[in-house]
Formats: C-alpha cells, structure tokens, sequence
C-alpha cells in the first residue's frame, strides 16, 4: 500500500500501535465507498514521516495515536 499512488478514493493513513487493530481498521475502511487504505503506520511518529514522504495533507480523526498526541501530530 501506498500513500502515492494515484486513484479517485480518498486514501485513509491508519495509525494503530496494534497490528491486528491496525488490519481491523484498514478492512474496515476499505469497505467504505469512496475511502480506502492508503497506508498503515504503527505510531504518530510513522504517520508523520508517510504524509511527508508522500507530500500530503491529514488530518487525525482518533484522539491519541500511538506515539504521538493528536494534537502535535496536527501541528506538524
């Protein structure tokens, strides 16, 4: 999976410390029409380096990532 590869669905970064969560999530998204998993990162810190790497924007939708507060992870 890849944040930069090209497609009309929003493409969803879950952030989850768990690993079978983090897939739970993703399966879930990729349910969801219009939404589909562009990457998993196992912490905040993860997160960070993807939507750099890949020059997008984000925006946190759950309180708390692992490794990071959702707070700072939005500042950055």
């Amino acid at each position: 999976m890849s944040l930069t590869e090209p497609s009309s669905d929003f493409r969803v970064l879950v952030v989850d410390d768990e690993p079978e969560t983090a897939r739970a999530h993703a399966m879930y998204v990729d349910r969801v029409p219009g939404f589909r998993t562009g990457a998993i990162a196992a912490n905040g810190y993860g997160a960070l380096q993807m939507l750099s790497d890949a020059h997008e924007a984000g925006a946190p939708l759950r309180l708390g990532p692992a490794g990071y507060d959702a707070a700072g992870l939005a500042r950055n």
